[in-house]
């Protein structure tokens, strides 16, 4: 099988790597051609994860239209906000009858759309089924070092989903199916936000009582969104939710959890945006996305919304502390 992978970064390097690892012939775009054609010279990403050497079988390909040309599956790692941009021009190239994956997580800080209502916007409707979207907890780095990965592939379409299933399972990443794409996606993207009040809560020192209870009612509020927008809730409890929030709220290598921390330690969003060395924490425009989303639709997100108005300068890390510790108890519901 051919497999191409659109977007040279972190995750996008690590899914190239592990489909070329298990078989397939892959071909990892970038926009970058000068840091495509260094990392082909070099054998690795020059860049992101440098210290895995490619397979066999992975090539750097710059120039768009020879990477998705006779492709059989596509893969898009192309951050949340430029996704809009690229697939409308993207889109023509790519052959129409093959699953489209997305690995992405996160929410449109523009239209306050989900990937799925952004690329279902672009791509013929007669097309939508081959939308699939990839999640669970996976970081980079274990993934293309070989490491045991769990992961959910959720379609409308059950072939599209199964299709992916079998391309990505291998010895060490075992992959489910589910047709709850609004559960899948919600719970990959707001995870981030989580993941940001974590690491700040942990910047500040704030102990272990404050992870826990910052993650189990980080969990209620994205299940009180995603629920309101028709998501199963036992999505919430699985990969895409439960697993993919507490590997992001809690290990070293989650991007979000490290912007968070800075913060929490007194550096400003910017610092903190900086220090991540040009990757991206989707969790940075996932948060005013969601605010927005809950003010509109009147649904109570109080970490969420401490956590934006904190990232855009409006109160402390202190203040959102004390925000939420003084909030009024209530019967506490699943």
């Amino acid at each position: 099988m051919i497999a191409t992978v659109l977007g040279a970064g972190s995750f996008g390097t690590s899914l190239a790597i592990h489909l070329a690892r298990s078989g397939h012939q892959v071909r990892l775009w970038g926009r970058r051609s000068e840091h495509l054609n260094a990392s082909q010279k070099a054998g690795h990403n020059t860049r992101y994860l440098s210290s895995i050497s490619f397979p066999d079988g992975l090539v750097c390909q710059s120039d768009l239209q020879q990477a998705l040309e006779n492709t059989d599956l596509v893969v898009s790692a192309i951050p949340t906000q430029a996704i809009s941009k690229f697939w409308r021009q993207a889109v023509k190239l790519t052959p129409s009858d093959v699953p489209i994956v997305n690995a992405a997580k996160g929410i449109s800080s523009e239209t306050l759309e989900t990937i799925d209502e952004l690329l279902r916007d672009i791509l013929p409707r007669s097309e939508a089924g081959r939308l699939v979207y990839l999640s669970g907890p996976s970081f980079a780095l274990e993934l293309a070092m070989g490491k045991p990965t769990l992961l959910v592939a959720a379609s409308r379409n059950a072939e599209s989903a199964e299709a992916v299933r079998i391309a990505f399972s291998a010895k060490n990443v075992k992959v489910y199916c589910s047709n709850d794409v609004i559960g899948v996606e919600l719970g990959g993207a707001l995870k981030n936000v989580i993941a940001i009040a974590v690491g700040m809560a942990d910047g500040m020192n704030s102990g272990m009582n404050a992870r826990a209870g910052l993650i189990t009612r980080g969990l209620h509020e994205i299940n009180r969104l995603a629920t309101r927008y028709g998501a199963n809730p036992m999505t919430l409890a699985g990969l895409a939710g439960m697993g993919d929030l507490v590997l992001t709220c809690t290990g070293h290598l989650s991007r979000n959890r490290q912007l968070g921390f800075a913060i929490g330690e007194g550096r400003s969003a910017e610092e903190a945006i900086a220090a991540l060395d040009g990757q991206v924490a989707e969790g940075f425009y996932t948060a005013a996305a969601v605010a927005r989303l809950a003010q509109r639709d009147g649904v109570e997100m109080p970490i969420c919304d401490a956590v934006a108005r904190i990232l855009d300068g409006q109160i402390s890390p202190a203040d959102g502390v004390a925000e939420l510790m003084g909030r009024e108890t209530r019967f506490e519901r699943g």
